[in-house]
């Protein structure tokens, strides 16, 4: 498991592929309406330099789309 600090951290084609899996998860949630359990079990961090609700918000419902967490304030 590699740890992601900052963008330069990745390389070129770790980057294509992340955006490749990004775009082909919502071309298959466009296809079935339904989302892709891709973080079912898993651990999300999220750590935010400066407080913004929208943001936290946003980042919480997608992870909340994308594990089917039905508890997104636990």
């Amino acid at each position: 498991m590699k740890n992601l600090i900052k963008i330069t951290d990745l390389t070129k084609d770790e980057i294509l592929k992340i955006l490749s899996d990004a775009s082909d998860l919502y071309q298959q949630y466009l296809e079935t309406g339904q989302n892709v359990d891709y973080f079912n079990k898993k651990t999300i961090a999220m750590i935010f330099e400066k407080p913004s609700l929208r943001t936290r918000l946003a980042f919480e419902i997608a992870a909340n789309h994308l594990g089917r967490q039905r508890n997104l304030f636990h």
